[in-house]
Order: C-alpha cells, then structure tokens, then sequence
C-alpha cells in the first residue's frame, strides 16, 4: 500500500455490564487521494486480566480485514490512547449515568504507507491575508 491515511475524529464507549467499554470510533479514511469521512466502526476497551490496570482495544471490523496495516493501526492507535495521551477509563458513576470515555482527536492522523504506522500532526493550513 502506497498511500493511506487514517484520521481518527472521535471515540465513546459506555460502560458494559461485563465491565467492558464499548462503543464507536469515528474516522476519515484516505487511500489514494479519496477522502471516506465520517466513518464509524465499533470500538471495545478491555481491561487486561492479568495486569489490572491496563487497558486494551479491539476494533472487530478492523481486525477482520486481511491486511497488515488495519491491525499495526489498531496496535498503533491502542498505544497512543493509553500510552500518549493516558486514557485512563474509570468504572465510577457519576450522578446516576453510566462511565464513559470521550476522545477527541485534534490534528493527527496515522500514515499507513510504510511498513509500520506513523503518527504524524497535521500542518494548519495558512492564512492568506492577501
């Protein structure tokens, strides 16, 4: 693959009765030039039974496509949520809703054009004050 990009946008999940987070991850897709926007896919956190405390994804439309680079993504994406920006998901209520998480993702996007995915910010557009 020569040229793919990924924009995450957006991430929410609510809190599941088995512990779980679950909801959906919002996105732009780029391939070749063609922008996909405002694409969904679901989205599940898991917290790991063996190291309480750490955190997962699983984006199960991603992980079903045959291809390398979806699943160094969600690797990717996973260790930018948790390890980067230290989403830190809590199971605590909070005036009778439900736990979330809500990610905004401002000005990056992950180059799946290589051998493994890049985390690169986006450059402002200039201003012409012409």
């Amino acid at each position: 693959m020569s040229y793919l990009n990924i924009y995450p946008q957006h991430i929410r999940a609510t809190l599941m009765q088995d512990q779980s987070f679950e909801g959906l991850f919002t996105y732009s897709l780029e391939q070749y030039g063609l922008l996909l926007q405002d694409a969904q896919s679901s989205i599940h956190f898991h917290e790991d039974t063996a190291l309480r405390g750490r955190w997962n994804i699983v984006m199960p439309q991603f992980n079903e496509m045959d291809a390398s680079y979806f699943h160094q993504f969600v690797k990717s994406l996973d260790d930018y949520i948790f390890n980067i920006l230290k989403t830190a998901p809590s199971r605590q209520w909070v005036n009778g809703n439900p736990p979330e998480i809500d990610i905004f993702f401002n000005d990056v996007y992950f180059d799946l054009s290589g051998a493994k995915p890049v985390l690169k910010k986006m450059v402002p557009k200039s201003v012409d004050r012409s």
